[in-house]
Parts: structure tokens; sequence; C-alpha cells
């Protein structure tokens, strides 16, 4: 017995050795793999911040080009934006570019790939970018020695259908590569008359472990697109207007043409327009019997003949934004939305004087609610205001006034008010905040004011609603 158990234990004793040697090689597997796994994840990540890097930088770019192309920007581009009515010719290119330190950085050499060349272009095109129709400039986003967004350059261009890959007019033929893209505040047109110049922003960004990113931005310069029927509108049948007695008081319909920093006419004279516009034409009447016999400071259209005043039933030409409470609605939220100063009301302490802007940067300014100014009050822009407005200032505005929601303003001063530009006053909601289904009687009562008035003015129209800013109309990676 002793001898078979002795003999069991003998043919046993390798056992143990091979599970100790069977378990340090699961082990040293389970760990080896732990290592690999943690080597891969720390790669993904290593991976993933270099990505968004990369993605960022070229978005920086991006950002810089599109702020060049806002007036508001202090490295504003001036004439590179098409004003209204022109157009930035195909094949000019500017490049902003933002080399590092040591390096060169040249889009068109495309024979020097450390010089970053830009490659997307000619896939665009089907042409390089020629060099004598090529700006540079240097970015700013290097601020007092400390480096910037790793991005090399930026390129902004007018846009085709070929360029961007899409056939805007349904076409169905080869995409046009000879007409430039224009937005109309909804879609792309081949069409110059439709709105604004559409441009292609591009950004390369590359950084220092090689990592690439090409993206592009679709972008538009934004307008109201605003045009007037009247010096002053009374939107909605039934308006009143309560004019003053004085007789320096004038309602000029006939364009005045004159704006900019030095007061110097801006083109040609847009066609006269009415005085008073109202939108029935049994307002008509009334307004000409307040006007009375002040009637010859109320110039415009209609002339003689008829006799003044120029007062005119203008629904029948009002711009879309203005003809129901909806539409106004939107175009205010719209103003509001680019608003460079938007204040809650009641507005009683006036408007600081950063909000006021000036005539080469036009400010636009909401207020939710009530307004009342006072003192000496000169402003530029857009003043839009849902509640009440009321002047016992010498106020002065040079652009629009929307007094649109409440639909009321008040001028009970002895001091002058002038508005150089239009006037427009609309009430579109009840006393509870609602919105109105039709618009109900809006009033304006200038009968404690003196002189001045309201003049209707083309320069300061479009300064005061052009390029509100550059909205983004597409964005998308690239290869190159």
């Amino acid at each position: 017995m002793a001898a078979r158990v002795r003999a069991r234990k003998r043919s046993q004793s390798g056992a143990a050795l091979l599970i100790a040697i069977f378990a340090l090689m699961l082990i040293s597997v389970v760990a080896i793999t732990l290592i690999l796994s943690s080597g891969t994840e720390s790669a993904l990540a290593s991976n993933y911040r270099s990505s968004v890097r990369v993605n960022y930088a070229a978005l920086a770019g991006l950002e810089e080009g599109r702020g060049r192309l806002s007036p508001k920007n202090p490295n504003y581009f001036g004439a590179f934006i098409a004003p209204p009515g022109s157009t930035l010719a195909l094949g000019q290119v500017r490049y902003i570019l933002n080399a590092s330190p040591g390096e060169t950085v040249d889009p068109l050499d495309s024979a020097t790939p450390s010089s970053y060349p830009d490659l997307e272009y000619q896939k665009e095109f089907g042409v390089p970018p020629d060099s004598g129709s090529v700006l540079t400039t240097n970015s700013v986003s290097p601020v007092a020695g400390t480096l910037g967004p790793l991005y090399k350059w930026v390129r902004i261009n007018a846009v085709t259908e070929r360029s961007l890959g899409i056939d805007v007019d349904s076409s169905g033929g080869t995409p046009n590569n000879t007409t430039p893209l224009f937005y109309d505040g909804q879609h792309l047109s081949l069409s110059s008359s439709t709105g604004r110049q559409a441009f292609g922003i591009t950004s390369l960004a590359v950084l220092p472990d090689g990592s690439q990113k090409i993206l592009q931005y679709v972008a538009a310069p934004i307008s109201l697109n605003l045009t007037f029927s009247s010096a002053i509108t009374l939107d909605g049948a039934g308006s009143v207007f309560n004019p003053t007695t004085n007789s320096s008081f004038q309602a000029e319909g006939r364009d005045q043409i004159k704006g900019g920093p030095y007061g110097v006419p801006c083109g040609s004279p847009q066609p006269d327009i009415a005085a008073v516009g109202v939108t029935d034409s049994a307002d008509v009447t009334a307004v000409k019997t307040a006007i009375g016999a002040r009637a010859s400071r109320y110039k415009g259209t209609p002339g003689p003949p008829p006799s003044p005043p120029s007062v005119s039933d203008v629904s029948g030409g009002l711009n879309t934004s203005f003809q129901t409470p909806a539409a106004l609605d939107a175009l205010m939220q719209t103003v509001k939305l680019y608003a460079d100063w938007a204040y809650p009301g009641p507005t009683t302490s006036g408007l600081p004087t950063s909000a006021l802007g000036t005539s080469s940067n036009p400010q636009i300014v909401y207020v939710e609610g009530d307004l009342s100014l006072t003192g000496t009050v000169t402003g530029y822009g857009i003043l839009a205001v849902t509640g009440q407005l009321t002047s016992t200032a010498h106020l002065t505005w040079r652009g629009i006034v929307l007094v649109v929601g409440k639909g009321v303003m008040t001028v009970g001063t002895t001091l002058d008010n002038e508005i150089d530009g239009a006037l427009l006053l609309a009430k579109t909601r009840d006393s509870s905040g609602n919105l109105l289904g039709v618009l109900e009687p809006a009033m304006l009562d200038w009968s404690a004011g003196t002189g001045d008035g309201v003049f209707y003015n083309t320069c300061r129209i479009n300064e005061a609603q052009n390029n509100l800013n550059v909205k983004v109309l597409s964005f998308r990676p690239l290869t190159q």
C-alpha cells in the first residue's frame, strides 16, 4: 500500500509545475495584451488630439477669412468685397498667409511641397491661380509674438457652379464656370440682381507632426434688402399722423444721397418717393387734412400735379418685409440676431455713445420694449424699437428707424429731430404682446416737435443695412 502511494506521488509531482508554467504564460499573454492595448489607446488618443487640433486650426483660418469680409472687422478687406451692384471678378484671389517662424508659405509654388501649395484651386476651377490676379496679406492671428492657430493660408475668391460642384439653376448641363454665384437670402443664383455675391473661403492647416486639414466655407454678406416707398411709412390701415405746426418741419421724399464720412454723394439719386406713405386710400385724405396749410413742406411723389403734400397709398409697392405682421416680426428677429446692441425695455436712460456708431461704422441697436431719448443723440445705422419710441432729445439719426411692435413714436420736445434715411412704424402686436393677424393702426405724433424732419436718403439706408454680417452657407472638408 505504501509503495502504491509513493508511486502515485511520483506520477503527479510534475503537474503542479506545468500548472504554474501555464498560469505564468496566461498572465504574460494578458500583460502583453494590456500593454499593446494601452499603446493602441495612446496612439488613438494622440491621433484624435492631432485630428481635433488641426481641424480647429483650419477652422480658425476660415473664421479669420470670414471676419475680414465684414466691414465691422478692424482688418476688413475694404473694396475686396464687391459693393451692391458690382461683382468680384472670377480669378481674383486673396490669400491670408500665416507662416511659422523661419518658413515660407507660397500657395502658388506648386513645385515646392514645403511651401504649402494650393492644389485645390485647380481642382475647383480647372486652372491654377493667375499670379497677376492674386493679392496676399499676413494673418493677424499672432499677437505680441505669440504664435496663433497653425493654419498656413486662407484663400478667398468668387465661386461658380463648377467650383462648388452644384447646379444652382437645375439646367442639367455642364456646371457653369464663367458666372459668379450670388445669394438672395435663401438660395444661390447666377443672377447678380438677386442679392450679394457668394465667396469661397478655403483654409489649409498643417501641424508640426504632419497632420493636415483643408476646410472650406461658402459664405455671403447679409443685407436686409430693405427698400422704402416713402420717407415716413405708416404701415397699417387707419394709422394716425399728428404733424407739427412748425413751418420749418420737412418730410422729403426726394433722395438726398449724401453719406459716408464726409457727407458726399454715394451715387446717382434714386427716383423720388412719397414724403408720407400709408397703406389705405382713406388714410391719404386723413393725413393730408392733418398737414393742412404746411403742405409745401412735404415733397416727393406725387408732385404737382397733383399738388403737395406728397402723401400716397404705398401698399401696392411695399417691400415684402413690411406687408404682414408675420413678415415684420421676422424682420425684427433678424435685426435682433445681427444687432450690435440689444437692450431690454423700457429704456429711459437713453443709449450709450458707443451704441450710436459713426458714419463709417454704423451700428444696429435693438430695443425690446419702450425707448425714451433725452439730451443730444446722434446715431448711425438701424434703430429698431418694439415698444414706444419717445424723443425729448435733439435727435439726429442717419439710417433706418423701425418702430415695429407697438408702432407708436412721439416727438415731445421743442428741439429739432431729424432722420436721414427712412422711418417706418407698424403695429404688429396687441397689448399682451401677441402677434396680430393683420396690421393695426400705427401712430406718429410729431405735434410737439419743431424743425428738421425726415429726409429720404439712399446713402444712409444702404450704409445701415449692407454687410450686417457674413453668413456661412455651407461647410465641407476637402482633400488635397
